[in-house]
């Protein structure tokens, strides 16, 4: 019998795309340089490829911080501090909170039934602030962050600390939702806990063998929840 939701946060309840394009356009308008949609192509290429490396083991948010301007830069051919720049997008990002559609209302139908906890590899500020700025930061117990657990997802560790802080939960009583197949769906699987991928990018690809259930819409966890 599931008792909690675990619930992934960029682009599972944030539109994690939507956001980085909004600080991407605020820190180009501020400092000075003239923002193109090959900026957020490149962007999304890069930050995926880094993010991949992060949940490999094999690069830490701190590096990602030092390079990921320092590489979509050079590839775009603009000649800019891109550890200075970083400093300006992850101020706007922190503002951002352009939410998926059907957020806040599988959100408020979740809570009246779950404990309900997010779980994210983001910052803990930004995460925090962000879930605020969206109005939907109360509808949860828990924000748990790599940063603050210590582990990024997918290791085990990070959802093992989860289920402890939640109350020494078992993974059988627990449902892992996100659109990360490694991240959420096989580090989370290979806890046992019981997972669902939403499909948030519609590839409509058939259903991973580590997702329990498969959604591409928030609304299609009613069905099952």
């Amino acid at each position: 019998m599931i008792k909690a939701v675990l619930m992934d946060i960029d682009n599972t309840l944030l539109d994690f795309n939507e956001c980085a394009k909004y600080a991407m356009r605020c820190s180009f308008g501020e400092c000075g340089l003239e923002y193109t949609e090959r900026v957020a192509q490149t962007f999304f290429k890069i930050n995926t490829m880094l993010w991949n490396d992060i949940e490999k083991g094999i690069l830490d948010k701190e590096g990602l911080y030092k390079v990921r301007w320092k590489y979509i830069f050079r590839e775009l051919g603009i000649n800019t501090d891109g550890e200075e720049f970083e400093k300006y997008f992850l101020k706007y990002l922190s503002r951002s909170f352009s939410t998926v559609e059907g957020a806040h209302d599988i959100l408020k139908y979740l809570s009246g039934k779950y404990l309900l906890s997010a779980a994210s590899n983001g910052p803990q500020f930004e995460q925090d602030n962000r879930l605020k700025n969206a109005g939907i930061y109360d509808y949860f117990k828990n924000v748990f962050t790599s940063e603050a657990v210590g582990y990024p997802k997918p290791k085990k560790e990070f959802f093992m600390i989860c289920l402890e802080k939640m109350g020494n939960l078992l993974p059988s009583e627990t449902i892992m939702v996100g659109d990360s197949l490694n991240a959420d769906i096989v580090g989370a699987k290979n806890c046992g806990i019981v997972t669902c991928w939403f499909d948030y990018e519609q590839i409509n690809c058939p259903p991973p063998s580590h997702a329990d259930y498969t959604v591409n819409s928030l609304a299609q966890l009613k069905s099952f929840l």
